[in-house]
């Protein structure tokens, strides 16, 4: 008996008695994706052979093994090759599939948000400039998504700036535009907004189509103006935002199915004052749903590291969340079911896998800057040439595609043996390095992932009631 099982070993601490921590011992078995309890005996075995089992194992040990490998654990499977399984279908999906279309209507933004990738502080992405999208580029893109989406009888419509309300008359005439050419299918349309412009023939656009606003607001006043201000004279923005939030709330039919809040976390700060001021009843009552997100550092020349204060009121907020559903045995929150999600039970593993980050670029989000140029999604860095999937008059250029699609062959050895397989969500706008994707960022990123990993493996436990 020689072999070496997929699987990590990770503990959980379990009760401090007599100034000692005890902990619970657990297998993460990835070719099933399961979580197995095991004793102390097995736990210290694979740690010191680094998961290898041979026959110099005590009984104790054998025992527990023979018994795990009866039940479908303890699999020494790994994947052979790192491959997308969509890549050999990737011309058909890009000609026929597309799903959603991003279009950039304006470079241009009133407001200088200190965490913007764009606001001036960026090193890997362009600052606001004044170009905004002509009205025969964004025809010419809606029509290069018509002819991509023969498919799809569901697709979505996304209007990006800077801020898109510089550009209604525009966003408009697309929305009337795509009504016409698309008669007959289910068109969703989305807005990213700070809401600072908005008026009467914004709310009549809202109440006359299907169109959903994602507003921004981060928290409370000192919290939301500390970041979010105008960038003619650098005022705070929080009370004409919250304002329009109010009329939006008297003025729109069904308020809750058009508007949602995206809150972006200052990491400097405690994220217990935003659950608080989200507690109003502005949007409690009207049913608005507020989305949380945190300042994402990777495209702007200075770091935001993590207060103390920060860390200190997540982790408390995360040990509330866990007492209150383990008293309750109900699921109330969200972030568990998201978590529950990525434990589907399986045999085991394919020989052909791909780590989940990348989605299908274009297809998916397809995004169309203001000059016509084609990127995998609106997040993606507008210097990158590495990111460049084509144009609306060349169409996409299928290499980059497959390349963007398979960045999982940069660390292809890397990717066959770690644990995170099944659940890594890098993707090439990550480790984009604006003319080549990095190899050393991925493999930082990877251990992000591991982290990531064994904390949703410990709430795993905790959610399915494998104490």
């Amino acid at each position: 008996m020689l072999f070496k099982p997929f699987v990590k070993t990770f503990k959980l601490c379990n009760k401090y008695y007599h100034l000692q921590t005890l902990f619970l011992l657990y297998m993460y078995e990835v070719n099933t994706n399961d979580v197995i309890k095991i004793s102390k005996e097995l736990y210290d075995y694979l740690m010191h052979s680094n998961n290898v089992v041979s026959d110099d194992v005590d009984d104790t040990v054998k025992n527990e093994v023979k018994t795990l490998i009866e039940q479908g654990f303890l699999i020494d499977k790994y994947p052979c090759t790192i491959e997308h399984t969509e890549t050999p279908i990737l011309r058909s999906i890009l000609a026929n599939n597309l799903g959603k279309l991003t279009l950039q209507v304006t470079q241009s933004c009133n407001f200088k948000c200190r965490y913007c990738g764009y606001a001036g502080d960026s090193y890997l992405n362009r600052s606001h400039s004044n170009l905004s999208m002509t009205w025969e580029t964004a025809k010419k893109s809606i029509d290069f998504f018509i002819s991509h989406s023969g498919m799809s009888r569901i697709v979505e419509i996304g209007f990006y700036g800077g801020e898109p309300f510089l550009e209604l008359d525009l966003i408009t005439k697309c929305i009337e535009y795509c009504e016409e050419k698309m008669a007959g299918k289910t068109i969703r349309y989305f807005i990213t907004t700070n809401a600072t412009l908005l008026n009467q023939k914004v709310i009549d656009l809202l109440n006359k189509y299907n169109i959903f606003l994602t507003i921004s607001l981060d928290g409370p006043k000192e919290l939301h103006n500390k970041n979010r201000r105008f960038a003619i004279n650098g005022e705070g923005t929080f009370d004409k935002v919250f304002a329009a939030i109010e009329l939006l709330c008297e003025s729109v039919t069904d308020v809750s199915k058009k508007v949602n809040i995206n809150a972006v976390v200052d990491r400097e700060e405690n994220i217990e004052e935003y659950y608080s001021f989200f507690e109003n009843e502005l949007f409690t009552s009207n049913g608005i749903i507020v989305k949380y997100s945190y300042i994402d550092d990777s495209l702007l020349s200075d770091n935001m590291p993590n207060s103390e204060e920060f860390v200190y009121s997540m982790k408390k907020n995360t040990l509330d969340k866990y007492l209150r559903y383990y008293s309750s045995r109900e699921i109330y929150d969200e972030s568990f079911e998201e978590i529950e999600d990525n434990f589907d039970k399986y045999q085991s593993l394919p020989d052909t896998i791909h780590h989940g980050g990348p989605c299908i670029p274009g297809a998916s989000r397809l995004m169309v800057t203001v000059m016509g140029d084609l990127k995998p999604c609106e997040r993606c860095s507008e210097k990158s040439s590495v990111l460049n999937i084509g144009n609306i008059y060349a169409g996409f250029d299928i290499d980059r595609v497959s390349n963007l699609l398979n960045i999982g062959k940069l660390t292809e050895d890397s990717c066959k043996k770690c644990f995170a397989i099944r659940s890594c969500r890098i993707c090439a706008a990550r480790i984009d390095n604006i003319n080549s994707l990095s190899i050393k960022h991925k493999l930082k990123l990877c251990e992000q992932q591991k982290s990531e990993l064994i904390e949703n493996l410990k709430k795993h436990v905790i959610i399915s009631h494998k104490l």
